[in-house]
């Protein structure tokens, strides 16, 4: 069980991201890339780490014997799958953005139980805005209430595509078909779509739980959807924690981007992350 009521715990998970945002505004000025392979298509920082590491510290009196944890930062021992809870952090998803001095890079932080993420938090320490969601109560951006903006036709939709995508070549091929702006971070973009400020994202490529799992819930709780790339919804905590592409999309556009992606996807995106 958890250690506090569902109503702390989302006090408590706005409370972590909001301290891992300051962990990033200190660390971004002079932020190292760490590891053997400084050219990986999925860079890790010390400022991970130091965001990581103030997450878990103010998540802990949420922590309980039947919750665990997975995290972009540590390794996956697997004790998770056994826990009725889990919860799922990502302290900088858009790690590109952040060595790249942009401001697409955010906190996600998602408490799932049973495969389903039932409360979810994302945090843009450079704007200060800040996404949750709890399931049943709506998705909220500021205190705000949202609804996604519907639209039924691709050809007038606006979509939010990936930088690294972009810069790799990996988008020629949907060039034509759809109309889009570049932004970072998987979390950021669906927390934008949520907010109504596009209509859609997608990707062919892996990505892992921890990118889209607060964004699933706050997706769901504006009336959005979140899908694999086969149009297969998202579920976590699952012994291989990765999904196979995603579209995060408004539910009237899901059937012409999955036709989009199977009519394409042989042409671009076809590698990487």
């Amino acid at each position: 069980m958890l250690k506090r009521s569902m109503k702390d715990c989302m006090k408590i998970m706005i409370q972590a991201a909001k301290k891992a945002g300051d962990a990033i505004i200190q660390g971004v000025k002079s932020v190292q890339i760490i590891g053997p392979d400084k050219t990986a298509l999925h860079p890790h920082t010390d400022t991970d780490l130091v965001a990581d590491a103030a997450i878990r510290r103010v998540i802990e009196p949420c922590m309980g014997a039947d919750v665990g944890l997975l995290t972009e930062e540590d390794t996956d021992d697997g004790q998770r799958l056994d826990k009725k809870y889990v919860f799922i952090i990502d302290p900088i998803d858009g790690t590109h953005s952040l060595i790249e001095g942009t401001q697409d890079a955010v906190v996600s932080i998602a408490l799932a139980r049973e495969g389903q993420v039932i409360q979810g938090v994302i945090f843009n320490p450079f704007t200060g805005d800040l996404w949750s969601a709890t399931r049943g109560g709506g998705a909220f951006m500021n205190g705000r209430r949202l609804k996604v903006e519907d639209c039924d036709d691709i050809s007038d939709a606006r979509f939010l595509m990936s930088n690294t995508e972009k810069r790799t070549g990996r988008l020629k091929a949907f060039e034509g078909y759809i109309k889009f702006t570049i932004r970072g971070s998987i979390a950021y973009k669906c927390a934008l779509v949520a907010a109504g400020q596009a209509h859609g994202h997608f990707t062919i490529n892996q990505r892992s739980e921890w990118d889209v799992a607060a964004a699933s819930l706050i997706m769901e709780e504006a009336g959005g959807i979140m899908t694999d790339r086969r149009g297969i919804p998202v579920s976590f905590n699952n012994k291989l924690p990765v999904f196979n592409g995603i579209v995060c999309v408004v539910p009237r556009l899901l059937p012409g981007i999955l036709e989009l992606v199977e009519k394409v996807s042989g042409q671009s995106l076809d590698s990487g992350t």
